[in-house]
């Protein structure tokens, strides 16, 4: 209960002549969406937030993150006017700071593969499609035009692997 609301209950109870049968009925105007396959990421994320009770000062405090970085990821703001998925090691980390603090893994419906693969441990997942490709890091980075040091940083989480490349990749393993 906020501080005006507690204020104004006081008023009621200081100024009533028969404090015992006072009943104060109260309407929640918080509307919680159901997450759906249509509801995005950050949307999920900021209902679930709220269904459990959960401050953004809060959880911002408790991961020491910026307020902005929430908001931003929970507007998807990540994506700048052309759609193009703008995340860098830093946000990643903020995204999985806040679903392993919400503990909402198994709840959360992925409609960005690029995000889920990201989420995910993404160097894990391109380890596997080398192996599965049956190729080399060289060949690989040759295929993707980047270098294989690239490779490495991608396969080692060092850095994020951009969207376009996470495409061509995923191409790639759809041609097999």
């Amino acid at each position: 209960m906020d501080g005006q609301c507690k204020k104004i209950i006081k008023m009621i109870y200081d100024t009533s002549n028969d404090q015992k049968d006072i009943i104060i009925k109260t309407t929640s105007f918080l509307n919680f969406e159901s997450n759906t396959k249509d509801t995005s990421l950050g949307n999920q994320i900021q209902n679930i937030r709220r269904k459990k009770g959960i401050k953004a000062s809060s959880l911002t405090s408790d991961l020491n993150i910026a307020r902005n970085t929430l908001t931003r990821i929970e507007t998807d703001l990540y994506r700048d006017k052309d759609g193009v998925a703008r995340i860098d090691k830093q946000r990643l980390k903020h995204f999985k700071q806040i679903i392993n603090y919400l503990d909402i893994q198994d709840e959360l419906i992925f409609n960005d593969e690029y995000v889920e693969f990201l989420i995910k441990d993404y160097g894990q997942a391109i380890i596997q499609i080398r192996e599965i490709l049956k190729i080399k890091k060289i060949d690989l980075a040759n295929k993707l035009n980047v270098n294989r040091n690239t490779i490495t940083s991608w396969e080692q989480e060092k850095c994020v692997i951009p969207e376009d490349k996470y495409i061509e990749l995923k191409k790639m393993l759809d041609q097999i």
